[in-house]
């Protein structure tokens, strides 16, 4: 007979009540999910999806930028993994101009990539309907701490403090509002 689950598995450091963006509504707060309005950059470039801009923002070449901007699969629901996908590939390509500034800058970039995403108002009125519910990226590797946290817990979860410190500056925006 197998030892109980208890005594295997160590425990979580999860909320006991939390929303995983990457499952929430059809996927519908995830960096993945495309846009209904490209995001533009200064450049005048588009990008479906918050994850496109991302990693765009990793390089200086206007090219590669295009070249992530125009990658895209299916489901459309994941059309970020194109973008990853396609900055892994150029980032070995002799011509690649690595933004220096990225890594000082990369969670000002995707606070303000954010922010753009909620100001639509399909996204807005989700992101509010999560309460304040803890947010959390949980990736189901585990491999990506920084932005997530493992199935354990464990990691920065970067991603979910930034939707809900966005979330708190909606809601109280939306609270202090006057009166109609």
């Amino acid at each position: 007979m197998s030892p109980a689950f208890s005594e295997t598995t160590p425990p979580s450091r999860l909320p006991p009540n939390y929303i995983d963006l990457r499952t929430y509504k059809d996927k519908i707060l995830s960096n993945f999910y495309r846009l209904p309005t490209p995001l533009k950059d200064n450049h005048n470039i588009r990008y479906p999806t918050v994850e496109h801009a991302y990693q765009a923002s990793k390089t200086n070449n206007l090219a590669h930028k295009r070249t992530i901007a125009e990658s895209l699969t299916t489901p459309k629901q994941w059309e970020g993994v194109a973008a990853i996908r396609a900055f892994r590939s150029l980032k070995a390509a002799p011509d690649f101009d690595f933004n220096p500034k990225f890594f000082d800058n990369q969670l000002q970039i995707m606070e303000a990539l954010l922010q753009e995403k909620f100001k639509i108002k399909k996204f807005r009125k989700e992101l509010l309907n999560t309460k304040n519910i803890p947010i959390i990226d949980l990736s189901p590797t585990g491999r990506d701490t920084y932005w997530g946290v493992s199935p354990e817990g464990y990691g920065k979860n970067h991603l979910g403090k930034l939707m809900e410190k966005i979330r708190r500056e909606i809601q109280k925006n939306h609270h202090n509002k006057p009166p109609l």
